[in-house]
């Protein structure tokens, strides 16, 4: 019997050191993603289509900052069955335009036409703290964001927004997966700004 638990321990650990050395084998080599929107699984991120109606702001501009500090391409990190950092996930394309166009996507899911500054009833202004994706047992990205309207209701009033998105299980850090969890991200950023930002900028009496 003692024999038998020594030889399940054994058994066990090595089907650590393996699922270790699979996960350490493929973690080795930067990531260079791209940046894409809206992720494919989409059908979670509920929207709701008269945010615009609701609030009494029909025409609406987009201003986006990028305020991260340091190397603007770095997105995040590989980490092997160790959790030790072997790689970087990086991208040749601006994170400002990324979140530029998924705003856009989403204002206009939400009933607003977006246009010019100078044409908009309100401008929303969303600033950029940070953008961080990992890959260990699974996959994890997360954002930080600053919503806030320099021209329309409740001006200077400032909303921290944190979306968080995941492709699910890491079986090799694969460049689509990084993309995708990122996607996610900003769309749960969207979701979540819509229950708190929106919610609390109304116009209409």
């Amino acid at each position: 019997m003692k024999n038998k638990s020594i030889c399940e321990i054994l058994k066990a650990l090595g089907l650590m050191v393996f699922v270790s050395a699979l996960f350490s084998g493929c973690a080795f080599g930067n990531r260079k993603i791209d940046l894409v929107y809206p992720p494919q699984d989409y059908k979670q991120y509920a929207h709701d289509s008269a945010i615009s109606k609701k609030i009494g702001i029909q025409k609406i501009a987009l201003e986006v900052i990028d305020q991260r500090s340091g190397d603007l391409k770095y997105l995040g990190e590989v980490r092997n069955g160790f959790y030790m950092h072997t790689a970087d996930v990086v991208t040749e394309q601006s994170v400002q335009a990324w979140v530029q166009k998924a705003f856009t996507i989403e204002l206009q899911r939400s009933g607003f036409a977006v246009v010019s500054k100078d044409q908009a009833q309100a401008i929303l202004k969303v600033t950029i703290d940070m953008v961080h994706c990992n890959a260990y047992w699974g996959y994890s990205a997360d954002m930080m964001l600053r919503l806030s309207f320099v021209k329309g209701p409740k001006m200077g009033q400032v909303t921290k927004i944190e979306g968080f998105g995941s492709a699910g299980m890491n079986w090799g850090a694969t460049n689509a997966s990084y993309t995708e969890s990122l996607a996610k991200a900003l769309a749960d950023s969207y979701y979540k700004a819509g229950n708190a930002f929106f919610s609390s900028a109304s116009v209409v009496p």
